[in-house]
This record gives structure tokens, C-alpha cells and sequence, in this order.
């Protein structure tokens, strides 16, 4: 019997295997990951292993069971007991007390609570907080329905729900927005009597679910904001947390959220404005007292404003944290969620880091699959026609209107040029990673047109037998006519040729604006506050081309329609 020779044994010392010292996460590590590991451990009631390895897989925090205990003991988390979320409020503390007292209140309605060891002043960790519970709120809604089941579940209520429809949320949230525009054109009266509609008509929006909700909410206040109207966003604040006071709990997201930018107004006017001045700000009146006044004084654009340097990009980073899970969490089952999200009207130029997201969308959308896979993602036994539920909740208010002025003669033309160049654009975007003029709010367009587009484009092959020449193909052409103003629009904002200082340009502008015009009356009515709107861009195409005669009837026309749009409220209304 052989044997292996074996190699003769080293008569160097060994050398012996130090381990690599395991890398210790710092302090600032540990309160950024804070709002998710209470997520986990407290509120879902997970176990520490799991939390330990979730953290590390999804986060890059390696650390040992004694860390977490450490870190645990410190924080006040306690293993396996049920805390609950929100803690017994504090007596009402007195005005005098200043800002400490009031978030210390604040922070008994918040979803997630900060740790005292993070030390931060008593603004900064209001609005650390308020921005916590908007990413919390938003990754709670798709974390529902992640499951099959959950999905399942989602789209059979979202059937039998009363929700808004899409059209009638647009129309909801421009009303909104032009008491801004009034403002800024010095109509104070007007500006008023447009306020307390679309206050009256706010509440229908609150029954949208928390990403819609707070993509449109938030993209609405930060317009306020920008605008420098602090009132007129301290009005709709109050006003909404009076509306949710008797519709949700205290410990729902939507009155945490409202209440985190009331407790960030207060602070910042506490520590901004002296004792002279304290006594005239008014952040705490009631919806009677200040939404409901015969006209609105507000500090006009341009004026600068330190509440309005805060708020502008602490609402931004709100809604582009929403935004981001949004993106990322695409589901063509969850379609009816992204209709009722305001896209085209959106005034916030999402992060670069969405069109990785989007170009999914774009590529499902030119392959035509949302359809079927949207109806996969239900589920066997709760499928439906998810085109057919956009479809008729697009349609629906529309069926209403009467016959306006009618379509361009190059109508098809119009549709078929504008549909095509977006096409374009979006495969631009997604190849080269370039934004036109480096305005990503663009993107949010192309994507608005092109979903609708398709949608509406194939509404034959699913519907098959309708007249071309009955309501409902009138309606179906309503909508597309629409969508193509969208179109144009937003090929005028990306199109370079109209960036040029030239009158030439410029009358090609107002040739177009024409036409949205035209297209917008045809598809909306002529008082709806989206051709209000249009008329107002339509005034400033016509004096960038030196055409002032035609702007001022423009003007009035604009100003004309809108007494009409609020006729049913009183101008010696109280």
C-alpha cells in the first residue's frame, strides 16, 4: 500500500489570522435609520434577527445583538410590548412657554417620534419629523398591497368606492391653484369668492388614497408658497384639518402631516417675529374667520418672504420623497391610484432618479401591456377591465357638458404630429438621460399624454359596436382633444425653437396657444379653471409677441368666464 507524500511542514512560525475589527455604526448612522427600525420592531412587532438582517440587506447597517440592545434601551423601545403610537397628550401649555412647549405637543400626534439624542433644536426636528411621517404614510400604502392577496383585495374596494374622478380632482385642485393666480393678478374680491368654492369643494379630494393624496396636496402648497401667498397656505391648512377633524383619527397620517406644517408655521413665526408684531399673526384662526372672508390681502409674488424660503423646500422634499416611492413601486394593478394624480399640471420638477423608474412605464406603454398585465396583477378571481374603470371615470363628467366651439380643421393633424413628437421626446429621455432644457416637470407631461393616449387609442378594440357618432364617441373625442392640448402644451415648454427672441417665435407661440385653447373649451367647457388657466398663458403668449390690444380682451374674457364658474357664490357673502 503507497501513500501520499505530504508536504513537509513549514518551519516558519504561522502567522496568525487577526480579524478585521468590525466597523461600529456611528451616532449620526443610527438616527437616520431610527423611523425604520421602529417601523419594524415596535410598530410591526418583528424580531430582533429579522430586523438585524433587514437593515442590513436593504441598508448596509451591520451591527451586533448587543448594539441594537444598546441602541434599543437608549431609544425606550421595549421587546415584544405593544406601545402605542400615539401617547396621552399634555395639558394645553400657555403661549409664553414658546416653541419647546409646542413640540413637545406636536409630537404626540406624529407617527413616528424622534429620539432626545439626535439633538436637534425644536424646529429642525419638526420638520425632520414631518418629513418621516410623509415617507412612513406613503411606503405604509404600498406595503399593503404588496401581497397578492392584499392586491386582490385593493382593487375589488377601489371598484365599489366612491372615489373623485380624475377629471373632477383636476378641476378641484386648479381651483385651488387660481386663488393663487388671482391673488398674483391683484383680483382680491374674486380671489375670495374663489376661495370659499373651492374650499366647499377640497373635502371630495380627502378620499383619495395617501400617495395621491399627498402628490397633489403637497405640489398645491408648495405652489401657494412659491407664490409667497403664507396666508392663503395657512388658510388651507386650517381649513383641511377642520375637514378631517370629524373623518379620520387623531393618529390618522393626514391630520399628523397637517398638524406637522401648522406646529412648523407657529415655530418659525415664534422665533422669527418680535413681540410687537407677535400679536398680528393670525396662524391660528378658524375656517369661518379666515377662509371665508369677502376678499384675500396677501403679500404678492416677488415680495420676499423668510416663511416662504422654509416652507418651499421643505413641501418640495415632502413631495419628491412621496414621488420616489411612487416611482419605484410601479404596479399597472394599482392604475387607478396613478389616474387620479395630477401629472400634467404638475408644477414640481421631479429628481433625475425617477426616469430610470419611468422609462419602465414608457416601455410598457408603447408595448401596450398595461392591460393585460394590470388585469393579471388582480388576480383570477377579481379580475376586470382596469382601461374600462379609467376610461368611464374619465368620461363620466363629461357627459354633461354642452357642445362648445368646434375642433380645428387640422384637428388630426394636430393629434397625430403632437402624439408622435412625444413619442419622441420620451425616447430621448430614457435613452440619453436628458431632460429637455433640463426640466424633468417635462417628463411627468410626456408620461401624462402617453398613458392617455394609449388608453384612449384602444378603446375600439375593447369596446367594440360603439357609434362613432353617439354620446359616448363624442365623449371618448372630448378627452382626446384634451389630451392633445397637453400634448402641445408641452411640446411648447421642451421645443427650443420657441426659446428664441424673436417675434416670429413668438407668433408661432400664440398660433399654439390658440390651439390648446380651442381644444381645451372643446373638451372641458368654456368656464372650467383649466381654459381659465390656458387664456392666462394665451394673455402672456400675446404680449411676449407685442400684441397688447388682443391681451386685454383675452383678459377680461379670462376674468368673464371665471364670474360665471362662481356665480353661485355671492359676492356680499360673509
Amino acid at each position: 500500500m503507497t501513500f501520499p507524500t505530504l508536504m513537509p511542514r513549514s518551519t516558519r512560525p504561522g502567522v496568525p489570522m487577526v480579524p478585521e475589527p468590525q466597523r461600529v455604526p456611528t451616532h449620526i448612522e443610527w438616527a437616520a435609520f431610527y423611523p425604520e427600525i421602529e417601523r419594524l420592531y415596535v410598530h410591526e412587532r418583528r424580531k430582533l434577527r429579522y430586523v438585524m438582517q433587514y437593515m442590513e440587506r436593504e441598508h448596509g447597517l451591520k451591527a451586533t445583538t448587543q448594539m441594537y440592545k444598546k441602541r434599543f434601551t437608549k431609544w425606550g423601545f421595549h421587546k415584544n410590548s405593544r406601545q402605542s403610537v400615539v401617547a396621552t397628550p399634555a395639558p394645553r401649555q400657555s403661549r409664553e412657554k414658546g416653541i419647546s412647549a409646542r413640540a413637545k405637543r406636536s409630537s404626540h400626534t406624529c407617527l413616528c417620534s424622534l429620539p432626545a439624542s439626535l439633538r436637534l433644536n425644536s424646529h429642525d426636528r419638526l420638520m425632520l419629523t414631518f418629513l418621516t411621517n410623509v415617507k412612513t404614510w406613503s411606503a405604509a400604502f404600498f406595503e399593503m398591497v404588496q401581497t397578492d392577496v392584499a392586491a386582490q383585495a385593493y382593487c375589488q374596494q377601489r371598484v365599489q368606492t366612491d372615489w373623485p374622478s380624475p377629471e373632477r380632482t383636476k378641476d378641484i385642485s386648479l381651483s385651488i391653484k387660481l386663488v393663487a393666480d388671482l391673488l398674483s393678478r391683484g383680483e382680491g374680491t374674486m380671489a375670495g369668492r374663489m376661495a370659499r368654492k373651492a374650499f366647499l369643494l377640497v373635502e371630495e379630494i380627502l378620499a383619495l388614497d395617501g400617495p395621491a393624496l399627498m402628490w397633489n396636496l403637497l405640489e398645491i402648497m408648495h405652489y401657494m408658497v412659491v407664490l409667497h401667498h403664507e396666508q392663503l397656505f395657512q388658510m388651507l391648512v386650517t381649513h383641511l384639518l377642520a375637514l378631517v377633524k370629524n373623518r379620520v383619527p387623531e393618529t390618522h397620517p393626514l391630520p399628523t402631516m397637517l398638524c406637522g406644517l401648522r406646529e412648523i408655521v407657529i415655530s418659525f413665526v415664534d422665533a422669527a417675529s418680535s413681540p410687537d408684531s407677535a400679536t398680528s399673526t393670525t396662524t391660528s384662526s378658524s375656517p369661518s374667520s379666515s377662509c371665508y372672508t369677502e376678499s384675500i390681502d396677501v403679500t404678492g409674488p416677488g415680495h420676499y418672504s423668510p416663511l416662504s424660503q422654509t416652507l418651499s423646500p421643505l413641501i418640495h422634499r415632502a413631495w419628491t420623497l412621496n414621488a420616489e416611492i411612487l416611482f419605484e413601486r410601479f404596479d399597472p394593478g394599482l392604475f387607478e391610484l396613478y389616474f387620479c394624480i395630477q401629472w400634467d399640471t404638475c408644477t414640481i420638477g421631479p429628481p433625475k432618479s425617477i426616469i430610470s423608474a419611468a422609462h419602465q412605464w414608457f416601455k410598457q406603454i408603447e408595448a401596450q401591456h398595461l392591460y393585460s398585465t394590470g388585469a393579471e396583477a388582480c388576480g383570477g378571481l377579481y379580475r376586470f377591465d382596469i382601461h374600462s374603470i379609467g376610461r368611464e371615470s374619465t368620461l363620466e363628467p363629461l357627459s354633461t357638458l354642452t357642445m362648445a366651439s368646434p375642433l380645428p380643421e387640422e384637428y388630426e393633424m394636430l393629434r397625430d404630429n403632437s402624439i408622435a413628437a412625444l413619442r419622441k421626446y420620451g425616447r430621448a429621455i430614457f435613452d440619453t438621460g436628458v431632460h429637455p432644457n433640463g426640466d424633468t416637470t417635462a417628463l411627468l407631461r410626456i408620461l401624462a399624454g402617453l398613458v392617455k393616449a394609449e388608453f384612449l387609442d384602444e378603446w375600439p378594440s375593447v369596446s367594440e359596436g360603439i357609434d362613432a357618432a353617439g354620446p359616448m364617441a363624442r365623449r371618448v373625442q372630448r378627452v382626446h382633444a384634451s389630451n392633445v392640448a397637453c400634448a402641445i402644451k408641452t411640446l411648447i415648454d421642451i421645443n427650443p425653437t420657441y426659446a428664441e427672441d424673436d417675434l416670429a417665435a413668438f407668433s408661432d407661440a400664440v398660433e399654439s396657444m390658440r390651439s390648446v385653447v380651442t381644444l381645451m373649451e372643446y373638451g372641458y367647457g368654456e368656464v372650467n379653471p383649466a381654459v381659465v388657466r390656458e387664456m392666462w398663458l394665451l394673455q402672456d403668449a400675446l404680449l411676449a409677441a407685442d400684441q397688447h390690444l388682443e391681451a386685454r380682451q383675452i383678459e377680461r374674457s379670462a376674468l368673464s368666464r371665471l364670474e360665471k364658474y362662481i356665480e353661485d357664490i355671492p359676492v356680499d357673502t360673509a
